[in-house]
């Protein structure tokens, strides 16, 4: 696959490594967000379905 940046970037600290999202992980996304309650994590922004 080519990328329009040539050196795809890998963030890493201690406690957190940022990774370009993929389709390898939608399915821990979809798990991730099965209960329904977005809404209700301070940290993410959810629109209004109207």
């Amino acid at each position: 696959m080519k990328y329009w940046i040539d050196k795809i970037l890998h963030f890493k600290s201690e406690s957190v490594t940022l990774i370009p999202l993929k389709a390898e992980h939608k399915d821990g996304l979809l798990k991730a967000a099965s209960d329904g309650k977005l809404w209700e994590l301070w940290y993410t922004s959810v629109p209004d379905a109207n």
